[in-house]
């Protein structure tokens, strides 16, 4: 049972009201002697505090995301039955360290061509300073001949921070990707899923602090230079998908990088950070924790309307949902786009966020490009 599932806290709300009222049921017990009456009504009692301690606890992981899955909450993570060392490619010095754990529920040995695999990870980055869990999903076609020398494309699955735990679930992601995958509305790629806020500023996903820790180098750095030498991946010309905070990065990191990020895609993903204060996102902020160009350069909106436009390739999906003030930024959007970016916005928007991740998935794998051939000896894990 996951984390992060919506199984979990059903299944924690009906212990918390069972319990409550078995202990109302049982309080005045009169046929049991003293004693038992009060070993039990503190048992009661334990279990029900217990259960609301664990419900309050699951709301708050959601809600903020701090645990995306049981090994990373337990530590287990860092102790995987697959452990190795990754160096980055033609950089002396320290390397990243990438260390994980086959999901064996996921998918059995024998399963994998079929289905795929998933692990869980945590990458110590060299670029970034930072030490962030992740999930990784090996299509099916990872396992086939067909594709044994094939490096695949890549595509950075980023959750926002929103409490709604199937953004950050990696079984449900990789299952829904899966479906795509065989009713043929997806190209084969390989996920990396993780949550958008990787440092301690939860509230500037992907943006830059000086002399702080460097969430944007950990992305467009650590992990495709890390993966590259571990998995048969391509080092460039990745995909990158984000909801809400996770959507803002999807876009910053399509218009800053698009020579590793070949496309990207928002889904109800603002396009200034937290600190702009203005809606439209036009008008020229200063900030607290930013000096003023740097919170400039971090409001994308202000980068379209004062800067070169860059060769990117950009999906912006607006769920019924989605906050006004996304609505108004996309609009100012599709009024600063112009050539060479290269921008859609569907005019149907998707019920919910969990629609669009599957109009966004299906949209990225078919503008990425096909896994193309290893060079050399293939690496051992694939």
């Amino acid at each position: 049972m996951s984390l992060t599932g919506r199984a979990l806290l059903v299944l924690l709300i009906l212990l918390s009201v069972i319990s409550l009222v078995v202990v109302l049921a049982d309080w005045h017990r009169a046929s049991w002697p003293h004693w038992v009456k009060n070993v039990v009504r503190f048992t009661l009692l334990g279990v029900n505090q217990l259960t609301a301690v664990a419900l309050v606890f699951v709301l708050a992981n959601d809600a903020g995301g701090f645990y995306s899955s049981w090994s990373d909450l337990l530590g287990l993570s860092n102790t995987g039955v697959t452990r190795h060392s990754v160096h980055r490619l033609a950089q002396p010095g320290p390397t990243s360290r990438l260390r994980g754990m086959t999901n064996d529920a996921f998918a059995s040995p024998g399963q994998r061509t079929h289905r795929g695999q998933l692990v869980s990870l945590t990458l110590d980055g060299v670029a970034s300073g930072l030490r962030v869990p992740l999930d990784l999903y090996l299509p099916p076609q990872y396992f086939q001949p067909a594709f044994a020398r094939r490096r695949f494309p890549v595509v950075e699955v980023l959750g926002g921070n929103t409490r709604q735990p199937r953004y950050r679930d990696p079984v449900r992601t990789a299952h829904l990707y899966l479906d795509l995958l065989r009713t043929r509305h997806a190209r084969p790629a390989v996920l990396v899923m993780m949550n958008s806020s990787l440092g301690r500023h939860r509230r500037q996903p992907c943006t830059t602090a000086p002399g702080g820790p460097q969430p944007q180098a950990f992305l467009d750095t650590d992990l495709p230079l890390t993966l590259t030498k571990t998995y048969r991946v391509r080092p460039l010309g990745w995909g990158v998908l984000g909801v809400a905070s996770g959507g803002y990065c999807a876009a910053r990191l399509s218009l800053l990088d698009p020579n590793v990020f070949y496309a990207g895609a928002a889904i109800d993903g603002y396009l200034t950070p937290p600190h702009t204060a203005s809606a439209s996102g036009l008008r020229r902020t200063a900030s607290t924790q930013h000096d003023p160009v740097v919170a400039d350069l971090d409001n994308l909106l202000w980068r379209l309307h004062n800067m070169p436009v860059p060769p990117a390739r950009i999906l912006t999906l607006t769920t019924r949902d989605a906050a006004p003030s996304v609505v108004r930024q996309v609009s100012a959007l599709q009024a600063l786009a112009r050539s060479p970016l290269r921008l859609t916005v569907p005019a149907r928007r998707p019920s919910s966020s969990l629609a669009g991740q599957r109009t966004a998935l299906s949209w990225l794998t078919n503008h990425l490009p096909t896994p193309t051939p290893v060079l050399g000896r293939p690496k051992s894990r694939g």
